[in-house]
């Protein structure tokens, strides 16, 4: 039991590192508002919602 418990905390530190390569990093605020007022324009709502979320954090 505790070695299970020891594999399940190290292969959840491990997801951690996992490199996400975010593709609006070093966008400018204006480039964000714009590529998310078009994915709302376009019906892409799940799209928009992320490139929002991007701009008010």
């Amino acid at each position: 039991m505790k070695r299970s418990v020891a594999l399940f905390a190290l292969l959840l530190a491990a997801c951690s590192f996992i490199d996400k390569h975010d593709p609006t990093s070093g966008w400018s605020a204006e480039k964000l508002y714009r590529e998310a007022k078009e994915a709302l324009d376009s019906g892409q709502y799940d799209l928009a919602i992320k490139r929002y979320e991007t701009l008010e954090a």
